[in-house]
């Protein structure tokens, strides 16, 4: 059990995706299918496209998410919500590539304001695939953005987004 004081103080993760230009209908990966980390959490097909509609993400859990095809000039974006901890460090780590989805993710972590706080990841372990490790500077709730890089989406369009303490 954590128990924590909050400063008020958010930080988020954004997690831009470059993809190859291949459009589609949406496509979401099934929990539980190989290729890659189990999915403990289906994305919710309700909008948590702002950070006031973030879904919750434990951390530990696996999410599978898709990106929508852009309708009306909106891009689709995701935000998931967690609790740092100050002292903790955490690792994001995106499977897109590594499971055959398009997608080419960069992972940033910053502040509320979009101030980095760690430098951007781009490829890891000679995949496309991104990793970062962030240690918080203090507790409250925090923010993990995904996003599409080249602003598309569609089937196939794809990502784990794989949380935990390190």
């Amino acid at each position: 059990r954590v128990t924590m004081n909050t400063n008020g103080l958010n930080d988020f993760v954004i997690l831009r995706t470059v993809l190859n230009g291949v459009l589609g209908g949406v496509g979401r990966p099934a929990v539980g299918t190989a290729g890659g980390p189990q999915c403990d959490v289906q994305e919710p097909a309700s909008a948590n496209d702002q950070p006031n509609q973030a879904s919750a993400l434990g951390i530990g859990q696996v999410v599978c998410g898709a990106f929508a095809e852009p309708t009306g000039g909106l891009v689709d974006q995701d935000f998931y919500s967690f609790q740092a901890v100050q002292g903790v460090t955490y690792r994001f780590e995106t499977w897109a590539a590594r499971t055959g989805s398009p997608a080419d993710t960069i992972i940033t972590v910053t502040t509320v304001t979009g101030a980095e706080l760690v430098p951007p990841n781009d490829d890891f372990g000679g995949t496309t695939d991104s990793r970062v490790e962030w240690s918080a500077g203090s507790s409250g709730t925090r923010f993990v953005r995904v996003t599409e890089f080249h602003s598309q989406g569609g089937d196939g369009w794809t990502y784990r987004l794989a949380s935990s303490v390190v």
